[in-house]
């Protein structure tokens, strides 16, 4: 979750609200929880729909917070891996720095892997300002995750892991489990052609982007939900 994020969380809950008022019962899975309120894009799901889920969070002290939220969700205080295999890696902890004025769950959030960078180097010197420690966290394919607690189908993914999304993404087994829709963080300032591209390839279309991209796939009933609304559709355009 960058700083950024404060300015696009209206945008990712107007469509997660368009895409599946109505709907119960469904799986989400949000990897950068947070403290599970801050800027969620699942809370809402869980509290006036009666979704359940996966909520990961690396940082501890954010992990730490999440838990007195008390979320009808599994937790994990663990990272999803970039490369399909299990490993251990670094994370750098980010506290706001005293010369900074702005809210501290966006630098907290700003919480990365140590060495992953944003590719925009606004984020990047935003990341560079923040008081850092250090800790050692086990990361997991998120396949792993899904398969311990016997999930086939997830209804959202949302991936806001500070720069290693498209990866997770890249190594996951589509095949193998159904994803309905898809919010994922990519901050590089150019359009992601490619991303979009290897997204539509597995049968999502894109319905709309800003510092995130959110993919509904076709052929959903939250698409049609979608299309059917007054108003629905915001041009995608290039940056």
């Amino acid at each position: 979750m960058s700083a950024a994020r404060g300015d696009t969380w209206p945008f990712i809950h107007h469509y997660i609200k368009r895409l599946f008022s109505g709907e119960t019962d469904g799986f989400f899975v949000e990897a950068g929880a947070l403290d599970g309120q801050v800027l969620s894009n699942t809370l809402w799901l869980e509290r006036e729909c009666g979704w359940r889920g996966l909520l990961v969070e690396p940082d501890p002290f954010s992990y730490s917070c999440l838990l007195t939220k008390h979320r009808k969700a599994w937790t994990s205080n663990t990272c999803l891996s970039p490369s399909g295999l299990t490993n251990t890696s670094v994370h750098v902890s980010l506290s706001l720095a005293p010369m900074f004025t702005s809210p501290r769950w966006y630098m907290k959030g700003a919480s990365h892997e140590l060495g992953v960078t944003m590719r925009n180097p606004s984020y990047d010197n935003y990341l560079n300002s923040g008081v850092k420690s250090f800790s050692l966290v086990s990361c997991f394919p998120l396949a792993t995750y899904l398969r311990a607690l016997n999930v086939t189908v997830v209804d959202l993914l949302s991936l806001d892991t500070q720069g290693s999304e498209i990866s997770i993404i890249k190594t996951f087994p589509w095949e193998k489990v159904h994803v309905r829709a898809v919010v994922v963080e990519v901050a590089a300032p150019e359009f992601q052609h490619d991303f979009v591209e290897y997204m539509r390839g597995r049968g999502f279309t894109l319905v709309g982007h800003y510092n995130d991209y959110i993919f509904v796939q076709e052929g959903d009933a939250a698409l049609a939900r979608l299309k059917a609304q007054d108003g629905w559709y915001v041009v995608v355009q290039e940056k």
